[in-house]
């Protein structure tokens, strides 16, 4: 997820064990998904209660995003990104940048609207993150529902 999103990898595969914010992400979707039928009430607990309860964990996970998106943006193209190898139609090969994260920016940046923004980008930042770390179940039932109809 973060070599893919933000060009920097959270070692949770060398380490075996998931990195803070993904068990913080855990324990804020649960508490998403049980509200996500009343979403006023939510809205109440998000504002009024912030640190309280898995509240926090999502109040925590948001603000690594958006911290992580801040240091994508501050380091621009100075960062060693890890390049990806694409055949055009002609076979020619390209190099390509392979983080999410710097499309993202440079599309905003080409419009001069990098601050304007900023939310956008925070909240792609999330979306990666809450994506990355359910693509696995995601792949296991694609898998399982393409062999099942072969």
């Amino acid at each position: 997820m973060g070599t893919f999103a933000f060009a920097k990898s959270f070692r949770m595969l060398e380490e075996k064990r998931w990195h803070s914010v993904v068990v913080q992400l855990r324990g804020a979707m649960t508490v998403l998904g049980t509200l996500s039928s009343i979403p006023w009430l939510a809205r109440i607990g998000f504002t009024f209660f912030p640190r309280t309860w898995v509240i926090g964990d999502w109040h925590t996970m948001t603000r690594w995003c958006k911290d992580r998106m801040t240091e994508r943006i501050n380091a621009g193209n100075s960062i060693p990104v890890e390049q990806v190898v694409v055949l055009t139609p002609d076979n020619q090969s390209q190099d390509e940048k392979s983080d999410i994260a710097s499309w993202l920016i440079d599309a905003s940046q080409k419009n001069n609207s990098i601050e304007v923004d900023r939310h956008w980008l925070n909240g792609d930042a999330i979306a990666i993150v809450i994506a990355g770390r359910y693509a696995g179940n995601t792949a296991d039932a694609l898998c399982i529902v393409s062999y099942s109809h072969v």
